[in-house]
């Protein structure tokens, strides 16, 4: 079945796309553990993709039918390369465009990308008209989105977003910060409300998905409610809740945290494989299964020592099997 924004559920959930985060093995991580509606990419250049380094940035597109339906989000400057992006996107079976129109990263910035095209309109505009230029030529239909913030240096909500609305995105995604404040403030749900009440003046079919600060289920309905958006999208919640779109609120056990990590890393490593250097890039990742527990920090620090897939699973395995033969939850702790 083709994907379309506006068949979805109200209230749809989105896994952000985050950089160095949303991979296909995180991607089929949360998945397992608790499906959104829909999935994002990490970002992707599209200068890269139209390099000599085109290989590297495209396996950063790999994924399974089990994340789908799944967003491939664009990043750059060039609309010429939108257009041969877009083209490819369609060729690799994905189910969405998004053009990263809200980055607040200053190397992105500093190329004129990102958040960079709010103070750019005309380039943004001819942007997403060679997108959807690109899509158009293969014959086949993928919405094109956008996800952007409330203004770069200072708030320009109400004009940005009539100019977005304008070129008719399929969805767009606001993120209640300019790229100024960065994530240094809570997100304004006021100023994205103001977006959805722009939307319903003009009439327009724009699905319009709210973004900031979300970390459970339970907030996204508050966030929802109070703003009237059709889907919310959580980034950085994913990782410090990784249950957080299971709409019953369920928080996992420590013992089922523990078998999740395994999952990942084992997963990671038939991906990307053994060599140390890779394995690093997992790393980051402990802190989402062990948290908040007594001794959760020293249980972290271990697993941060460790030089391997197998030897991270060698020290969980063996926590679980002293939680067995106790037959309790064991307290991680220096004494153990």
């Amino acid at each position: 079945m083709i994907f379309s924004w506006e068949r979805l559920p109200k209230l749809f959930t989105v896994m952000a796309p985050m950089e160095g985060v949303t991979d296909t093995v995180f991607r089929q991580m949360i998945a397992a553990i608790h499906k959104p509606d829909v999935m994002c990419t990490e970002f992707v250049s599209v200068e890269g993709m139209n390099s000599t380094g085109r290989d590297e940035i495209i396996s950063k597109l790999r994924f399974s039918d089990s994340e789908r339906p799944l967003i491939a989000q664009l990043w750059g400057v060039t609309p010429k390369l939108f257009y041969r992006s877009a083209k490819d996107i369609v060729a690799m079976g994905f189910d969405g465009i998004d053009i990263n129109m809200g980055c607040p990263d200053k190397n992105v910035l500093k190329v004129g990308a990102g958040a960079a095209l709010i103070e750019n309109p005309d380039l943004a505009g001819r942007i997403i008209e060679a997108v959807r230029d690109g899509v158009r030529t293969t014959g086949k239909f993928l919405p094109v989105s956008v996800k952007t913030r409330i203004g770069l240096s200072k708030r320009t909500t109400e004009e940005w977003a009539r100019f977005l609305l304008s070129h008719h995105p399929d969805a767009l995604t606001v993120h209640g910060l300019t790229a100024k404040e960065q994530y240094k403030k809570p997100a304004d749900w006021g100023e994205i409300k103001k977006v959805v009440d722009i939307r319903n003046r003009g009439n327009s079919r724009t699905v319009i998905i709210g973004n900031g600060n979300v970390t459970s289920y339970g907030q996204a309905l508050l966030r929802g409610s109070e703003s009237s958006v059709d889907g919310i999208m959580i980034g950085r919640g994913v990782l410090q809740n990784c249950n957080c779109f299971d709409p019953d609120g369920r928080i996992l056990s420590r013992t089922e945290l523990a078998h999740a990590l395994v999952r990942h890393l084992k997963l990671f490593e038939k991906l990307y494989g053994v060599q140390y250097y890779k394995f690093v890039l997992m790393k980051k990742f402990f802190k989402m299964y062990v948290r908040d527990f007594e001794g959760s920090g020293f249980l972290r620090n271990a697993l941060m020592e460790t030089k391997s897939v197998r030897e991270a699973v060698e020290l969980i395995a063996g926590l679980d099997t002293k939680e067995a033969e106790t037959g309790c939850e064991v307290s991680l702790n220096p004494q153990i």
